[in-house]
């Protein structure tokens, strides 16, 4: 079974690491300390099992946890000093939740639990093999102009979210972060190509690591050269300067 750990203190891998070598028939076949880095480590290793922290940088790990889960795979083993998320962590159907200080046995149990659940996956997959083929037998009405959406690579699925939803999107790396009014989808994308892809509708890039949903806007501030856009959820996004005109003149538009 192949192994990935995921967790933004040094120790705590090299710890998990003395502990996964001495159960049988397990691989470690790498470690990450941010959730962008465990997106590449995830695409490029394919691990069966991931342990996985939830403080983490840039995405806490439940959230990450939900992109691997739309990807179908890897299975979930948490790994955290926090006991107040483990009802969350039944959402993302996790195999486990293990609390630090971790004791060597109760990973080892987990780990089982997950090595069992491998087991069954060639038949988790027909069903949902079969489901997909019922789905795409149906016939479905075309998108209209009134309704755009945007298709997201996320892990392995192509998920569809509609535009209006879209309150901003950030850029991280060689990955984006998708913010919508409940989750927040990290896509392998760069802001040009989502600027390209975005043509047309109410997102617009105002900042070279920012698109923004011009219908969420509340207020555009500028304050001692400080440009910002206020949301309706209340968050501050940053204006770049090269992007200042031409927001304001997308305004003028939409408000005309």
């Amino acid at each position: 079974m192949k192994i990935a750990i995921i967790d933004d203190e040094p120790l705590a891998i090299s710890s998990l690491r003395r502990m996964i070598e001495t159960i049988p028939a397990t691989a470690i076949v790498g470690s990450a300390r941010s959730a962008a880095s465990a997106m590449h480590l995830c695409e490029a290793r394919q691990p069966d099992l991931v342990l996985l922290d939830i403080e983490m940088p840039q995405m806490d790990g439940m959230t990450f946890a939900r992109e691997l889960k739309q990807a179908g795979n890897p299975l979930i083993i948490f790994i955290t000093a926090y006991d107040k998320f483990a009802v969350d962590a039944f959402d993302v159907e996790a195999i486990d939740y293990v609390l630090k200080p971790v004791d060597p046995a109760r990973l080892r149990g987990a780990i089982e639990r997950a090595r069992s659940r491998l087991s069954l996956r060639p038949l988790m997959q027909a069903v949902e093999s079969a489901a997909l083929r019922l789905h795409s037998a149906v016939p479905h009405p075309p998108e209209t102009p009134e309704q755009p959406v945007y298709w997201a690579n996320v892990g392995g699925r192509t998920i569809r979210i509609p535009i209006a939803d879209i309150r901003h999107v950030e850029a991280c790396r060689d990955y984006a972060f998708i913010h919508t009014g409940r989750d927040r989808h990290m896509v392998r994308e760069t802001m040009a190509r989502l600027e390209t892809a975005f043509e047309g509708t109410a997102l617009q890039r105002i900042h070279r690591s920012h698109i923004v949903n011009l219908d969420r806007i509340q207020a555009v501030s500028r304050d001692t050269g400080l440009r910002l856009v206020t949301l309706d959820s209340g968050e501050e996004i940053p204006v770049g300067r090269r992007f200042y005109s031409r927001l304001v003149d997308a305004i003028d538009i939409a408000a005309g």
